[in-house]
């Protein structure tokens, strides 16, 4: 199984727009989770193949910005869960209990991660702007 992350954003700008009057990409948006969908789909479609060819599944697994997650990414972390050994002490009416509280520490851990890269994207997009600027009041060009 190879798993490959993406990040999608559902009111990103869409690429064939004027520069200068960004609209925003109704397409991602109409629909509930069509962003993470066409993440997806973008993933099969370039590794799909390939995959297949080497006998390994592709597992895209997609969030959006905002912070919702794919329904293939959920249902890897499920997977994952089921398969875990509870320890050896536990009693057998705690196992459910095991994984769920492993799946629910996931699901922070990976939030956390999410929130985490959106906020460096956002400190490095700040930083780059605020040079440029500087650069640009200067009247230095690059």
């Amino acid at each position: 199984m190879l798993g490959d992350v993406t990040i999608a954003h559902p009111t990103r700008p869409d690429p064939f727009t004027n520069r200068h009057h960004a609209a925003t990409n109704r397409q991602n948006g109409a629909e509930d989770a069509k962003a993470l969908r066409n993440a997806a789909d973008r993933k099969h479609s370039k590794y799909g193949t390939e995959a297949r060819t080497s006998n390994f599944t592709i597992v895209p697994l997609s969030a959006e910005s905002y912070g919702r997650w794919a329904d293939e990414a959920a249902a890897l972390v499920n997977r994952m869960a089921r398969h875990m050994r509870p320890p050896v002490y536990m009693e057998e009416g705690d196992v459910e209990f095991f994984r769920e509280t492993a799946v629910e520490r996931w699901w922070a851990r990976l939030s956390m991660l999410l929130q985490k890269g959106n906020a460096h994207m956002v400190r490095s997009r700040a930083w780059r702007a605020s040079r440029w600027n500087g650069q640009e009041r200067a009247g230095v060009r690059g």
